[in-house]
């Protein structure tokens, strides 16, 4: 009874240290799953930063874009707008300068048509008092005569050649002087219409003249200005593209060297991370690998153990009742015996693990993909170990798992 006791207690003794290793190591995957995950979200952090930072930017180039347009645009606006100021000045001077033109050539053809109808006005008074002394003289001259024939009726007769020589005489010097009048009025109404013409003339041509120079000055002015306003546009133009340029241009050093800085503190948290993680990844595998030893271990020493209680039954002729009696209380509940095995036949020794690569083609030759009881089934190896096996093959790229079936596949 005591040995059966001791037995028992050793083997609640190695039950409960079978459960606080397997603890142990559900804290530690706990632990490996949480640092997997902060990393995880460090990353997820790191790069809603980049994203956020470069929407920043963009939205600041885009701003910043906006404005030197919104700027350009006022500017341009403003050229306009004192060019359109300019030319409506320069218009309305000019309408002024015409219209004072032709009043001034109005008032000028209107005295000219003043001076005409003075000059013909005049001609016709004087037509008029030559007519009406011709009238009076030849009235005069009439009552003379019917005086003369009333008073000297008697010598009508005698006096009548006389008389009518005299009246040839006085009428043919009348006619020559009449003519000789008319004459020289006439020559001298030619004279003053040759002399107004000739004056209306010069006025004319030095109007046109004067109008032909105001106009060419105007033209030369207007062309002076329009080219003075052109190159004064173009090398504000000329100006503001520049600064545009060199604005755009430090603007992009600017995000270049921004965007340089981002990139290498990226690469300085991506190398950080990394070292972190290989760091982390490093811990686990080390945890991972002390933790296969001890399994190991532990392996080899319920072999020890089952070979000794074994051999402690075999010398001792022990009822087969109370071996079986025995070996229930003693066998652990998860001893590393294959499904083919039972506890009577199993061997003294460790099995040996089989290798990454027999497990890689045994997965490799299974494409629908293999769950750990199947592997464990087909190489008779605890899960656990086997589990550590398959590890190191998804770390080599060569193996991967589907955690929503438990399935592993050979990629």
């Amino acid at each position: 009874m005591s040995r059966l006791a001791e037995m028992r207690n050793l083997t609640e003794d190695l039950s409960r240290s079978y459960d606080d290793r397997m603890a142990a190591l559900s804290a530690i995957q706990a632990e490996v799953q949480d640092a997997r995950d902060a990393t995880r979200h460090e990353v997820a952090a790191v790069r809603d930063a980049r994203l956020e930072m470069a929407a920043a930017l963009q939205q600041n180039l885009a701003e910043d874009k906006a404005a030197m347009q919104a700027a350009v645009a006022n500017a341009l606006a403003g050229f306009n707008s004192d060019r359109a100021e300019m030319a409506a000045s320069q218009q309305m001077a000019l309408s002024k300068m015409t219209s004072d033109l032709r009043e001034e050539t109005r008032a000028f053809q209107a005295d000219v048509q003043q001076a005409m109808g003075q000059i013909h006005s005049s001609r016709l008074a004087d037509e008029a008092a030559l007519a009406a002394s011709l009238r009076q003289n030849r009235a005069d001259l009439f009552q003379q005569i019917s005086n003369s024939m009333e008073n000297i009726g008697k010598e009508r007769a005698r006096m009548a050649a006389e008389q009518r020589d005299s009246l040839d005489r006085d009428r043919a010097k009348l006619a020559a002087d009449t003519a000789r009048f008319l004459n020289d009025t006439s020559n001298g109404r030619q004279a003053m219409a040759a002399a107004q013409n000739d004056a209306l003339q010069a006025g004319r041509a030095a109007l046109a003249a004067n109008n032909a120079s105001f106009l060419n000055r105007t033209s030369k002015s207007r062309q002076s200005m329009a080219r003075d306003q052109r190159d004064a546009l173009q090398a504000r133009r000329a100006g503001l593209a520049a600064d545009i340029a060199s604005l755009l241009g430090r603007t992009n050093n600017g995000r270049q060297a921004m965007a340089a800085a981002q990139h290498r503190d990226l690469r300085a948290g991506r190398a950080k991370l990394g070292a972190d993680v290989s760091a982390t990844l490093g811990g686990f595998h080390t945890t991972r690998e002390a933790l296969a030893r001890n399994l190991a271990e532990l392996a080899e020493i319920w072999q020890d153990f089952a070979g000794a209680m074994q051999s402690r039954r075999s010398a001792s002729g022990v009822a087969p009742a109370t071996m079986s009696t025995a070996q229930a209380v003693a066998e652990p509940p998860a001893a590393p015996v294959t499904a083919e095995q039972t506890p009577a036949d199993a061997p003294a020794e460790t099995m040996k693990a089989p290798s990454d690569e027999a497990v890689f083609s045994f997965l490799a030759d299974h494409p629908d993909g293999l769950r750990l009881v199947d592997l464990e089934a087909h190489f008779g190896m605890p899960r656990i170990r086997l589990a550590l096996i398959v590890n190191r093959l998804i770390e080599q790229n060569k193996a991967r798992k589907d955690d929503e079936h438990k399935l592993y596949f050979a990629t």
